[in-house]
């Protein structure tokens, strides 16, 4: 008799909605549905599900200068292994879809969707979008972020980045991405106060979103929130 697990069709449809349609990780939906004990298949699967692109439709609330730009695939291929030799990172393949989708420029929301929630143990924050980076921001702000001439202020590790930058009540903070792969958290988007909160999930690093994909679809009117 075969070894082989095949998943009923009820269990993969509940795995593809968690994965593409809510954005969760690889790792998050596997240890809810306890995959990785129960067969290689479905691991698999998740996986060639998540190779789904972002794609444009993803990007109905962000807007770009140049929306009509077309850049050389080639030379935004380059721009992100740039990035990575000089993070010494791999960046999730959602992030270069989203690079070239937008051809490596700065975006922001709509102005009247430009809310999100970040979420912390004890309490929510409410914080304003101002842009995600171009790639050469990215490495100049994860660089800055990764030393300090001030005393008492947390440091940047390896393997989260500044995507982009946003603000709350209090002031400036950054946009980080998780792109550690071996992290509980791997590609999840926090939202961090740099000059004052320490690097603790939930507790300095409020939590955005559980994905890129997921964060392009979080922008809202205040009053929704």
């Amino acid at each position: 008799m075969s070894d082989k697990f095949y998943p009923p069709p009820a269990f993969k449809i509940e795995v593809a909605k968690q994965v593409i349609d809510r954005g969760y990780s690889v790792f998050s939906v596997a240890t809810c549905f306890d995959i990785t004990t129960r067969s290689r298949y479905p691991w698999r699967f998740i996986v060639r599900i998540c190779s789904m692109k972002i794609q444009k439709e993803d990007l109905v609330k962000w807007e770009v200068d140049e929306p009509d730009l077309i850049a050389d695939p080639l030379l935004i291929s380059k721009k992100i292994t740039d990035v990575e030799k000089t993070l010494l990172i791999n960046l999730p393949n959602e992030y270069k879809d989203y690079i070239h989708l937008v051809a490596d420029q700065a975006c922001s929301p709509l102005d009247h969707v430009d809310n999100f929630i970040a979420r912390y143990n004890e309490k929510n924050r409410m914080a304003v979008m101002a842009t995600l980076s171009s790639t050469n921001s990215v490495v100049t702000s994860t660089k800055l972020l990764q030393e300090s001439i001030y005393d008492h202020r947390s440091l940047l590790p390896d393997g989260l980045i500044a995507i982009g930058s946003d603000y709350d009540d209090d002031g400036d903070a950054y946009i980080i991405y998780d792109v550690r792969t071996d992290s509980p958290t791997y590609k999840n988007v926090f939202h961090w106060r740099y000059y004052v909160d320490n690097l603790v999930v939930g507790d300095g690093l409020g939590l955005l979103a559980l994905s890129l994909r997921e964060f392009l679809h979080k922008p809202a009117p205040e009053d929704e929130l």
